[in-house]
C-alpha cells in the first residue's frame, strides 16, 4: 500500500478473510500519509456493483447523479 501511494498508483485493492486486519492495515496507512494526498477508502461493499462508480465519486467529494 505504501508503495502504490509512493509511485502514485491508481488504484490498491486490498483483499482477505474476515477478521485478517485489513481495516487495521488501511486506517494505520491513512494515520500516517502526508495531508496533500487524496485517498478515497470504499469499504463494506454489497453485491450492487453497479453502483461502484458512484461510491468512487462520493468517496472523492464529487457529485453524481444516480442512474438506476
Amino acid at each position: 500500500m505504501e508503495y502504490s501511494l509512493a509511485s502514485e498508483g491508481a488504484f490498491c485493492l486490498i483483499t482477505g478473510e474476515v477478521g485478517s486486519g485489513k481495516t487495521t492495515l488501511i486506517r494505520h496507512l491513512l494515520q500516517g500519509i502526508d495531508q496533500t494526498i487524496t485517498v478515497g477508502l470504499i469499504s463494506n461493499t454489497s453485491l450492487h456493483f453497479g453502483r461502484l462508480l458512484q461510491w468512487i465519486c462520493m468517496s472523492f467529494g464529487l457529485s453524481t447523479t444516480a442512474r438506476t
